[in-house]
């Protein structure tokens, strides 16, 4: 999966305090002896027991990428997190190509837009390690934490 700026400067995305965390993915960087915290995204769900929307926040802050973007997802019946964080991603301006699903190396899956929407966390995993590596960070200087 790969993905790409098309805006900068944009900034939607806002803290949630009204709602509970309940996720949280930081891609921590290490380059140069210095260690970065470019890109954290945070999932937050309302404090009701009947709540079933997840609300997802994405920040990306590099040299020169300065983005931010909001998403949710309710209903039932899929990966509402997944869902969330896709949308958060495109708010953000940032595009990804490839499959949700890893693993082609196919040169034509490469060219199409791909969306993580409902497949799962792996597919989150693979979509902020290709963020990370939109901004020049290699694979061995990139570890995702999720908490």
């Amino acid at each position: 999966m790969k993905a790409k700026f098309t805006k900068n400067r944009i900034h939607n995305a806002r803290q949630l305090d009204n709602k509970e965390t309940i996720s949280t993915y930081n891609l921590v960087t290490h380059k140069k002896g210095v260690f970065k915290n470019p890109v954290t995204v945070r999932c937050y769900m309302g404090r009701s027991s009947q709540a079933s929307v997840i609300y997802a926040c994405l920040w990306v802050n590099d040299k020169l990428v300065s983005v931010s973007g909001k998403g949710s997802a309710g209903g039932y019946g899929y990966h509402k997190e997944s869902a969330a964080i896709d949308e958060a991603i495109t708010s953000a301006g940032i595009e990804l190509y490839g499959s949700p699903y890893g693993g082609e190396r196919d040169k034509e899956a490469a060219k199409k837009k791909c969306n993580i929407s409902g497949v799962g966390s792996t597919a989150i995993e693979d979509a902020l390690y290709a963020i990370g590596r939109a901004l020049g960070y290699t694979e061995k200087q990139m570890y995702l934490t999720k908490g």
